[in-house]
């Protein structure tokens, strides 16, 4: 054979073999395309479109067989805490070291798939007895709760577990997936580490929790919010001497909104910034109008959530909005929770010292709900402390000893005490008998709004002549036609 032959052979070859590198790289990537299709990439467990096939399939099998279907909607609870504290490597390591732990549990009985974001889905035929989906959700439930190790680190985990059973609870693909996926989300809402079926309530706060996340923006921008404001009354002389301003929406379409479900959507969203500092330009502008009318000595409280106080600082708003209305700041307080005096103390006690040069008041709100220590508390420059309603509530023979407690520890760090939430004149005598310095709660008013409570401070009586005398005092329910 010639050179120019054993050249052009030589050519050929590694032509062929170009050839056949490029048809097995094809192949694999046409492979590993079909297998991305249908499986999940971090655990090789089915994916969503391979768990929607699958359910038409056994939806379909159980109609001519007359069986019925569990969808179980699987939610590790601790994944979003993992993830944020040590990273989304370990997060991912949580996850595919569970979903091998529910393929080797269920996947010679079950459909086991990864439905993402830390959630699982499970697909069961049974005979009509719940019981054995039961069976199945704790025996799930005891494979999650083994612990977990990771770099020398020890987790124990737990989860949340939402139930849509075929036919009852839906007759379609995507129903019993939909409905599945609201029976989860509502077992983390009640509490993580638990289990339910559907029912058809839960569409429907479903339907309104989606309604109230859609307009909370274009609420602000229509001026939906208002405030009202609910009395302080000054335990020694029966006068009201301050006000707690309350942010109320008035949906166009729902009514009357309550800020416990509102205010959260607003915290998770971030629109709480631009509410609460709405609300502090809205509450100075109030309180200006009064000052206007005479009523210079009344003290405002005014909320700042956790995550506003936390992420922008109110303090630098507050003081422009000061400026701008020009109100007094000394009759300011500004309330805080526990939460967001704790989350960076360093920072916290910067602002609040800004705050308490320009002369505003701080107060803790809800106090006994959280856990600040008195070593720390006596570190902040407050002047207020709120003891929470449900203390008030609760006060019962251990609750009494409680109140006391806190009444007593408030008067070692000298700090005015708020009890909010009175309803009763025994709780009122009880407040006032251990020394709580004012009350606010629907024994004395509701939150008015900004005209009627001004009218409850123009009458020629706004104060109790004694707390025997109360009973047949009742202001504020004469003039707003309220039952309180």
């Amino acid at each position: 054979m010639s050179r120019g032959h054993q050249a052009a052979t030589v050519r050929n070859l590694k032509a062929s073999g170009a050839i056949q590198k490029n048809d097995l790289e094809r192949k694999r990537a046409t492979q590993k395309l079909k297998f991305l299709s249908n499986y999940d990439a971090l655990t090789t467990l089915p994916n969503r479109v391979f768990l929607r096939n699958r359910l038409a399939k056994t939806l379909k099998t159980a109609q001519q067989t007359n069986r019925e279907v569990a969808v179980l909607f699987i939610s590790l609870d601790p994944y979003q805490r993992i993830n944020e504290t040590l990273g989304p490597a370990m997060g991912d390591r949580l996850v595919r070291c569970v979903a091998k732990r529910l393929r080797d549990s269920f996947g010679e009985l079950h459909t086991i798939g990864y439905w993402g974001n830390a959630e699982f889905v499970l697909l069961l035929e049974f005979s009509g007895d719940e019981a054995e989906v039961i069976d199945v959700v704790q025996k799930t439930k005891k494979i999650i709760e083994r612990r977990f190790l990771s770099f020398g680190q020890e987790f124990f985990l737990t989860s949340s577990i939402g139930i849509g059973l075929y036919p009852s609870h839906g007759t379609t693909v995507e129903s019993l997936l939909r409905n599945a996926s609201a029976a989860e989300c509502q077992a983390k809402g009640s509490g993580e580490n638990g289990y339910r079926f559907y029912d058809a309530a839960m569409n429907v706060r479903s339907l309104r929790q989606f309604t109230l996340e859609n307009s909370l923006g274009r609420g602000i921008q229509r001026h939906e919010f208002n405030l009202h404001y609910q009395p302080q009354w000054d335990t020694g002389s029966w006068q009201i001497t301050g006000a707690e301003a309350l942010i109320r929406w008035q949906h166009p379409d729902l009514g009357e909104v309550s800020p416990e479900d509102f205010i959260p959507l607003a915290e998770k969203s971030g629109l709480i910034v631009p509410l609460g500092e709405w609300a502090l330009r809205e509450a100075c502008v109030q309180l200006k109008k009064w000052q206007g009318h005479g009523f210079d000595a009344l003290k405002l409280a005014i909320n700042v959530s956790a995550r506003q106080f936390q992420e922008h600082g109110p303090a630098d708003t507050l003081i422009r909005i000061l400026e701008e209305v020009r109100v007094n700041p000394r009759c300011i307080e500004l309330e805080l929770t526990e939460s967001s005096l704790m989350a960076d103390p360093n920072r916290v006690v910067e602002s609040l010292l800004k705050l308490k040069n320009v002369g505003v008041k701080l107060a803790i709100d809800d106090f006994g709900t959280g856990f600040s220590s008195l070593e720390y508390l006596s570190r902040l420059p407050l002047d207020t402390l709120k003891i929470d309603k449900s203390f008030v509530r609760d006060a019962t023979a251990d609750g009494v000893a409680l109140l006391s407690a806190i009444i007593n520890m408030a008067r070692k760090l000298r700090l005015r005490v708020v009890a909010e939430g009175v309803e009763t004149k025994e709780q009122l005598m009880l407040l006032k008998k251990l020394g709580c310095n004012s009350m606010q709660g629907y024994l004395f008013s509701r939150p008015l709004p900004g005209e009627q409570f001004k009218r409850v401070m123009d009458a020629s009586a706004y104060s109790f002549e004694s707390a025997r005398s109360f009973g047949h005092t009742r202001i504020a329910s004469r003039l707003t036609g309220a039952a309180v």
